[in-house]
């Protein structure tokens, strides 16, 4: 992350920000996922809302690969946060220009503290669908179940592991 020198009026407004900050609908659909989410324009709408009277300002720009995006004050302080890499599917420009909506988004959000997308509890992460997960964890659940009863119907106290 880069800044200018003193960021204390810069850091401010940002507070001054957050506190006016309503975090947007996630009204769209990803119907690949079946997940929703808040759409570039509908991030770049909240923080506008939020911005005002702060003394803040906001721009992106696109430097090798990546979109950053570039917090101003009128102070003249400055914040620069990198971006991802933008890595389209397909050589064509409507992938790179897909890609580089997403990556706007993701830059954007994570700058100014806007949760986008839902919360899987790091599934996606880990290699494990949501609902797979779930039955995952009941069946675990299921068999230790019945290993508790096994020891009890025995007459016996199940190991500390179950």
């Amino acid at each position: 992350m880069e800044k200018s020198e003193s960021v204390k009026e810069l850091f401010v407004a940002l507070t001054k920000f957050r506190k006016s900050l309503k975090q947007p609908l996630k009204d769209a659909q990803n119907p690949f996922f079946k997940k929703n989410y808040v759409p570039l324009e509908n991030v770049v709408e909240t923080i506008d809302k939020a911005i005002v009277d702060t003394g803040l300002s906001y721009l992106q720009e696109i430097a090798e690969n990546r979109v950053n995006t570039i917090i101003t004050h009128e102070s003249g302080q400055y914040l620069i946060i990198g971006g991802s890499e933008v890595k389209p599917v397909k050589p064509d420009p409507q992938a790179l220009g897909s890609a580089i909506t997403y990556a706007k988004r993701y830059s954007l959000c994570c700058a100014f503290g806007i949760t986008s997308d839902e919360d899987d509890d790091g599934n996606a992460a880990s290699g494990g669908k949501p609902q797979q997960q779930a039955q995952n964890n009941q069946q675990r659940g299921n068999y230790q179940n019945q290993q508790r009863n096994n020891y009890q119907q025995q007459g016996q106290y199940p190991p500390r592991n179950y």
